[in-house]
């Protein structure tokens, strides 16, 4: 890398980390000062701000930035750029080498690698499936406090995947997950109250976690919660919003949610009339507008 892109994009990473250039007599060297004598910690800070967009330099800097540090054994940016390689952001897509360095950086502790690994290695993503190996790394994550670990470990004893089912373990992880936010718990903490796993049978409960996750984006939940309204379980009968949610989730990727989601809209509209399917669409329309979609 150029000497003079390094150091422009680490003085404006210094700026904007101090609220201003390093002052002469400054005990402590900049940021700049810290990139171009090596500092791993500074060259991922200075590439994590060109990410975000507030240094500005090239991309290419910033991984060039990452794969030092990286190379130095600093375990965030060696997750950072496992990251970009999974989804071939500016590297060569290899969820190969995004295995490689989420390891790398899992055993020197990192919470977010942990997590990254064991998703990897649930999915078979990468190198072999492996659940158990998952499940040992979601609990080292979960263990540093990461919300999205607990989802997953909660994930893995709900299903019995590299342990035997244990509905108990499973709540025990989830909820905390969806407390804090996220969808994929929320879901999965409707569901179980739904089926009465692990936790009593509660429809209303089910509904209510299941719209956190909906308004999230959630698209599973999305499908849920349009089912829930249209059969009146845990909530009041509404055919409109209903086909809201179900449209939503007729958007999806997803050939196999989308399929249900169109038949159970059709099912839906038939027996409700045209206005509501006409509210319903409305509502989803303004969902979408809502979030920018």
């Amino acid at each position: 890398m150029h000497s003079s892109a390094l150091l422009l994009a680490a003085g404006l990473a210094a700026f904007v980390l101090t609220g201003g250039p390093a002052r002469a007599g400054d005990a402590q060297p900049s940021l700049a000062e810290a990139v171009e004598a090596g500092d791993p910690q500074a060259q991922y800070l200075a590439a994590v701000l060109i990410f975000s967009g507030k240094a500005e330099a090239e991309p290419a800097v910033a991984v060039a930035l990452l794969r030092r540090a990286a190379g130095k054994g600093y375990a965030p940016a060696a997750y950072l750029l496992g990251v970009l390689h999974l989804r071939g952001a500016g590297v060569e897509a290899s969820p190969e080498k995004a295995a490689i360095l989420f390891r790398a950086a899992a055993e020197q502790g990192d919470a977010d690698a942990q997590n990254g690994l064991g998703q990897l290695l649930h999915q078979g993503v990468g190198l072999a499936r492996d659940d158990r190996e998952a499940l040992a790394w979601f609990e080292k994550s979960a263990a540093q406090g990461s919300s999205a670990a607990k989802a997953n470990l909660g994930h893995m004893y709900l299903n019995g995947f590299g342990t035997a089912p244990d509905p108990g373990k499973a709540l025990a992880h989830i909820r905390p997950a969806a407390e804090q936010g996220l969808a994929e718990a929320q879901h999965n903490l409707a569901w179980m109250y739904q089926m009465g796993k692990g936790v009593g049978q509660d429809d209303a409960e089910a509904a209510k976690w299941y719209r956190k996750a909906a308004e999230d984006g959630h698209v599973p939940a999305q499908f849920n919660l349009g089912l829930l309204y249209a059969l009146g379980q845990g909530v009041e009968s509404n055919p409109a919003e209903s086909l809201k949610w179900l449209s939503l989730a007729a958007l999806s990727p997803d050939p196999a949610i989308r399929r249900k989601a169109e038949k159970h809209m059709a099912i839906v509209s038939a027996a409700a009339g045209p206005s509501a399917v006409s509210d319903g669409i409305m509502e989803a329309r303004k969902w979408l507008i809502a979030r920018g979609k």
